[in-house]
């Protein structure tokens, strides 16, 4: 398990979904990019070699300078927009990585464990919500452990005023309402005491 999510953390891919749709919107933009370019550059010779009130002479070095461009633009156009879409997708590690950790936490948090923090890398983005995220879960913490507290409290009360009413019955029965009281009472403290003790606090 460590060892698989030491490889997910080496690897730049960690959400597939969001960072592929973000390169292939970036590899869509670069495509327009170079229409518009290629339009921009080339359109003057364009209309030069069909204008048909120029002459020859005029009308071969307007192509070949089309042809002169057509060496050196492109590859130098296309290694830029490589590079950019190379550089984006690693600037969206920067946002996929902790929305990764993020979801684990809330993953965490839905199976009631509150006893970690998140932690992020330097370089990542998001560092705020990771600030944000690490003090709703101190906050929680905290909330739920007094919850426990009180909770442990109020069931050991309850119970020495459970053997307190045995005791002082000397052997009779008590009153059925008030036995029935006891019972709900005892049945609610020991549910709820049950249901804080879902949540682990225990920082790993």
């Amino acid at each position: 398990m460590e060892e698989g999510q030491n490889r997910r953390k080496r690897s730049s891919v960690v959400n597939r979904s969001l960072q592929y749709r973000f390169l292939a919107l970036i590899l869509v933009y670069g495509f327009i990019f170079l229409m518009f370019f290629g339009i921009t550059l080339f359109l003057p010779e364009i209309r030069e070699m069909h204008d048909e009130s120029l002459s020859m002479a005029v009308r071969g070095a307007a192509a070949e300078r089309i042809l002169s461009k057509h060496i050196w633009v492109w590859p130098a156009v296309i290694f830029l927009v490589c590079l950019m879409a190379a550089h984006s997708f690693l600037m969206v590690h920067r946002v996929a990585g902790p929305l990764y950790r993020f979801r684990r936490t809330f993953e965490q948090i839905r199976d009631g464990n509150l006893g970690f923090r998140v932690r992020i890398r330097e370089k990542d983005y998001l560092h705020p919500e990771e600030d944000s995220l690490n003090e709703m879960l101190e906050s929680l913490s905290n909330r739920v452990l007094a919850a426990q507290e009180f909770s442990n409290t109020a069931l050991r009360s309850f119970e020495r005023i459970e053997r307190s009413l045995v005791d002082t019955s000397e052997g009779n029965d008590l009153d059925r309402k008030l036995q029935s009281y006891i019972k709900t009472h005892g049945h609610s403290l020991r549910a709820l005491s049950d249901a804080l003790k879902f949540f682990k606090l225990e920082r790993g």
